[in-house]
């Protein structure tokens, strides 16, 4: 996969997310798309980061990532996406 590629996919995915409207403030979501792993076991992963209001929250944004991928396996997705403690 080109870099252009990863930005697409990035891009894609953060404009599904902003559309989600079972997210609160997407704007506090961010995707990031790269490829990780040693010189010949590099794969794609796809990484959420931010602050979200509720755990269904992360589960949905996983899930809006995985569509636009198009439930792929061939590419991992890290959700980092924390609740924070009030």
């Amino acid at each position: 996969m080109a870099h252009t590629d990863y930005e697409q996919m990035k891009d894609q995915i953060q404009k599904r997310i902003n559309q989600e409207p079972s997210i609160a403030d997407p704007s506090r979501i961010s995707v990031r798309a790269e490829k990780v792993g040693g010189l010949f076991n590099r794969h794609p992963v796809v990484i959420l980061e931010g602050t979200i209001s509720n755990e269904t929250e992360g589960q949905r944004a996983a899930e809006v990532a995985r569509a636009v991928l198009g439930n792929s396996d061939a590419v991992e997705i890290e959700n980092r996406l924390v609740v924070p403690l009030v």
